[in-house]
């Protein structure tokens, strides 16, 4: 028996050690094919069915040879104890080959993680490479889960290979022992029995594990879809991305089109100008010495223009310093009434969180007082309930007694005076503090009635003056809103003055600025017509008087000095409207 076990322990090792090295080939057949996912579930529950037959038939094999075997004594220790090394063999298998399969595990999970690190690292410059690494990761996935199921079919070929072979040495154990008593069959019968409980055990175990194997390869078909949809998703949105980019791209290109040719009809037009100034360059060759003392008065009325703009600007600067410092005050004044709004809002809530409680209070104080008076006034009802009905008792009782006394001393008057006028005495004595009860009664009925009054009155009162504090808080309240709407329109139409005299101070600066700016450009281009008018006079006069070659040589020189004054004036012209943008832009900033 113990040779038998070991030679099954040995094949079920050979077994799981040849069985990963044919995974990978199927694993590399079902990369693409999801329709052998479902073939290998098929195939998990065709194992867990054929399992399930086996066990059962190994069972009934079982209880044949216990009912064979129910005479052998000498058979049961070596039963017995091939049963201990079978059990403990096939522990040692099942333990063993766990650690195998959960190394294994942490090694894919382990390049998993590396996997993933990478495709963190290189982001999404590659989603072909990408969406690769997910298959392989999935693929993967479904080659553990292949591992997993063969491991279990192992197990169960084992299981099944030591049940043949102890149901041989049993048969073999049959035909040498001879048959024992009927309690040695009965202990072979317990550990049968007991042996079908370990197998019904590990078959329930391989039942659960081959469900969770194929939850795990249905949540692996959804992700792989999922994932799938999500990239194509990602493929359409770049493409959309990528045409609306092409688009722009061709628009820009349009656009840089239409400036070349806009900049190209401007050289033209600059090219013509050069022309023209050529032209005029030969007229003017003559009108040197008059373009000089122009250009010198010229320069001195430009100084005199900047010395009146200088004093102009100092003047716009004094004032809006003035300006600014007018404006402080009501800077702060402002800055003091958002205070006092912020202080008066503050006050607004603390008395609606006032009149919230003194409302809350009142109500309390009126449900309390309208409880404690329709207690009083159901006590009161109830004291006069009873005084009424003890005045009708009493007055019942002294109308009989009264009749009585009358009876009594018609029929006693002879016989019983004494007698009777003692009963006569103490009837009235009853009477008589019958009466007073009555009176007490009926003036505690007045006492409660007067007090009934005083309460309604008082309870009166007490409403009348919360009405009235209620209606003094109410004023109060329209009040404060009526003056912070007062202070609102007051702050807003202070800040619509404010901005409008910004406006206007912004738009007197441009005009002045342009207006400046106009009148020099306009009085250099009268003075340049001027020049020009001039230059063509003498240029007429001169080549009257002296002949072509030195006039052209004069004019030529006139027009370089002229060329370079008016270079000059144009240089200068440029600095100064820059130092007027610059002067500009600080007093804006200032401001």
């Amino acid at each position: 028996m113990e040779g038998g076990v070991e030679t099954v322990a040995a094949e079920n090792g050979i077994h799981n050690t040849v069985k990963p090295d044919i995974l990978p080939d199927t694993n590399s057949e079902m990369d693409g094919d999801p329709k052998l996912l479902s073939s290998v579930e098929g195939g998990d529950d065709t194992v867990s069915a054929e399992s399930r037959t086996q066990d059962t038939f190994e069972s009934d094999k079982l209880l044949d040879t216990n009912h064979e075997m129910d005479g052998d004594p000498e058979l049961l220790p070596s039963m017995e104890g091939g049963d201990d090394t079978v059990s403990a063999e096939s522990r040692t298998n099942d333990t063993s080959e766990p650690d195998k399969l959960t190394d294994a595990n942490h090694e894919m999970e382990g390049n998993r993680e590396n996997e993933a690190h990478v495709v963190r690292e290189n982001g999404l410059n590659d989603s072909g490479a990408y969406l690769d690494d997910k298959h392989a990761h999935l693929v993967q996935m479904i080659t553990e889960l292949n591992l997993q199921n063969e491991y279990l079919k192992s197990q169960f070929e084992s299981l099944k290979n030591i049940w043949s072979e102890s149901e041989g040495s049993f048969q073999e154990t049959k035909t040498v022992v001879p048959e024992g008593g009927r309690t040695y069959g009965r202990q072979t019968r317990v550990a049968a029995e007991g042996a079908l409980m370990h197998l019904q055990e590990a078959h329930s175990e391989a039942d659960a594990k081959a469900q969770e194997l194929s939850v795990k390869l249905a949540e692996v078909q959804q992700k792989m879809d999922k994932e799938i949809k999500d990239h194509e998703e990602k493929y359409s949105e770049l493409d959309s991305k990528f045409g609306r980019l092409h688009k722009r791209a061709k628009q820009r290109i349009q656009d840089v089109q239409k400036e070349k040719d806009d900049l190209e009809t401007r050289f033209r037009e600059v090219n013509e100008m050069a022309e023209k100034a050529s032209s005029q360059q030969l007229a003017l060759q003559q009108e040197l010495e008059r373009t000089r003392q122009q250009a010198n008065e010229a320069m001195k009325a430009i100084e005199a223009e900047r010395q009146q703009l200088r004093r102009e600007n100092n003047k716009l600067r004094d004032n809006l310093e003035e300006q600014r410092r007018s404006l402080e005050p009501k800077q702060n004044a402002l800055e003091a009434m958002q205070q006092t709004l912020s202080e008066k809002e503050q006050m607004l809530e603390d008395l609606q969180g006032s009149l919230q409680a003194a409302d809350e209070k009142r109500q309390a104080a009126i449900t309390e007082l309208s409880l404690k008076h329709q207690k009083n006034i159901d006590s009161l009802e109830a004291q006069l309930t009873d005084a009424l009905l003890d005045r009708k008792k009493a007055t019942y009782i002294i109308s009989s007694l009264q009749l009585l006394i009358a009876e009594k001393e018609s029929k006693m008057q002879r016989w019983m005076q004494p007698q009777l006028e003692k009963e006569k005495q103490s009837w009235e004595a009853a009477s008589q503090a019958l009466k007073a009860k009555l009176e007490i009664a009926e003036s505690n009925c007045i006492h409660a009635e007067i007090e009934a009054a005083k309460l309604r009155s008082q309870l009166e009162l007490e409403l009348s003056m919360q009405t009235q504090q209620l209606n003094t808080r109410d004023a109060e309240l329209v009040a404060a809103k009526e003056e912070i709407h007062r202070l609102e329109a007051e702050f807003s139409s202070y800040k619509a003055r404010a901005h409008a005299l910004l406006q206007k101070k912004d738009a007197e600066l441009t005009t002045a600025r342009d207006s400046e700016l106009l009148k020099a450009q306009e009085e250099t281009l009268k003075e340049a017509e001027k020049e020009i008018m001039l230059a063509s006079a003498e240029r007429d006069n001169v080549l009257q008087e002296l002949g072509m070659d030195e006039a052209l040589s004069n004019a030529e020189q006139q027009i370089k000095m002229i060329a370079m004054k008016l270079d000059s004036a144009h240089a200068r012209h440029q600095s100064d409207k820059e130092a007027w943008e610059i002067s500009l832009q600080n007093v804006e900033e200032t401001w």
